[in-house]
């Protein structure tokens, strides 16, 4: 086994193999500001016959310049066999000065675990594991703490290693799904998340907080909402201008230690021209821009969805929006009997659409039209329950009416 394999940057890599084949290789080279190798020497241990046990030792450890607030110990390890082939269960026991282990209770037996000791069984059936530290509240700087490795053999088979880092800067996470969600290293600094234009967050009290031109402080056991300003964004630019703008919305909090930790927000999670179409959509009172002129002649242009109908240059020129309403109706063929005698309902279901379009400044109901889809025929057998999907209204005859209902409503 080569030592080099079991490196994982950023993380501190502790190997354990069979001795034979790895007590003489050298780890592998890193690059240019890669991780510093340390090797870590530790008790020798008699050697025994293949056919009675394999024995392990402890190979190296590689150990980061600099860590945040996440310290992982990565365990590469083979299982001693006991002469009938069983394997003795392998333990990681952690002193009581390291730091607070993340998720400990997923690997954490005390089923069989060494008298009087708390240990934790982190490895899979291959011989892989892995323990994360959260080293957060410790002070920049460098820190040590150790961690024993032994079997059911406490005493015959047993090492000691001495795991030594830096803790340095926090760090910012973030995760981009629907929206983005932020930790600040340990979630007991900063955790929050950005959606539809509002930051939700909380964290370390005292913290100053500012998302692009709004600014906010954390209390204890409260949420800071921040939202963003969009108009102040987009005002005074055309459809086209907005349509083109990268935006960079800065994030930053202050946290009361003093590190200042940043980032910024771009890409599809701020998108500003879908921020306007938000503010034109149709609202029961109305929709209207902060202040947008007068406008009392015919439609120059709709809103359906994310489509413009009538190429307006501003956002304002939008006289008209959409709204759908979407329902199912159903259609029973019958019952029948499963594998359980239970009489069940087989069913069918179609779409049922109402289609309205409004005056986008008061929310008045101009037209309005009702569609349905056809229902797919009932099957001549039935034994299992329906797998059908809902039988849909055609996105090209809705966006047909639309598009005729405008043409019309502005005389064109």
């Amino acid at each position: 086994m080569n030592p080099a394999s079991c490196i994982r940057f950023p993380v501190i890599c502790l190997c354990t193999a069979l001795l034979f084949g790895c007590g003489d290789e050298k780890p592998g080279a890193g690059g240019s500001g890669g991780p510093t190798v340390k090797r870590v020497s530790s008790p020798g241990s008699s050697s025994t016959t293949a056919s009675n046990h394999a024995d392990w030792k402890i190979v190296s450890v590689e150990t980061e310049k600099k860590v945040a607030d996440r310290l992982t110990v990565t365990l590469k390890g083979r299982k001693r066999r006991r002469q009938d082939g069983r394997e003795v269960p392998l333990w990681v026991v952690v002193a009581k000065s390291a730091p607070p282990i993340q998720s400990k209770d997923s690997f954490k037996q005390s089923y069989g675990a060494p008298a009087g000791m708390v240990a934790y069984s982190p490895f899979d059936h291959l011989g892989n594991g892995s323990i994360t530290f959260d080293v957060s509240k410790l002070g920049k700087g460098k820190h040590s703490f150790k961690l024993t490795i032994m079997d059911s053999k406490q005493q015959e088979h047993k090492k000691e290693l001495k795991v030594e880092f830096t803790r340095g800067q926090s760090q910012l996470f973030t995760k981009v799904g629907i929206g983005v969600d932020v930790t600040c290293g340990g979630a007991q600094k900063c955790k929050g998340s950005f959606r539809d234009g509002r930051l939700t967050i909380h964290g370390a009290a005292g913290s100053k907080v500012k998302f692009g031109k709004q600014t906010g402080t954390l209390e204890n056991d409260k949420f800071l909402k921040l939202k963003l300003d969009y108009w102040s964004y987009i005002s005074g630019k055309s459809i086209a201008e907005i349509k083109a703008l990268k935006l960079k919305i800065p994030f930053e909090i202050s946290l009361p230690d003093g590190e200042k930790l940043t980032t910024v927000f771009e890409g599809r999670v701020v998108e500003p021209l879908a921020w306007g179409r938000g503010m034109l959509k149709w609202a029961k009172g109305g929709s209207k821009l902060p202040g947008e002129p007068a406008y009392r002649g015919k439609p120059r242009a709709m809103m359906h969805g994310s489509e413009f109908f009538g190429a307006p240059k501003h956002l304002h020129e939008v006289d008209l929006v959409t709204n759908g309403k979407s329902e199912l109706d159903t259609k029973k063929c019958g019952t029948f009997k499963n594998s359980k005698g239970e009489t069940r309902t087989y069913s069918l279901e179609r779409e049922r659409l109402t289609l309205a379009v409004h005056d986008r400044r008061t929310g008045r109901l101009l037209k309005k039209k009702k569609l349905k889809a056809e229902f797919s025929n009932c099957p001549k057998s039935i034994t299992k329950l329906s797998g059908e999907l809902p039988k849909r209204v055609k996105s090209a005859v809705v966006d047909a009416w639309y598009r005729k209902t405008f043409l019309k409503l502005a005389g064109k």
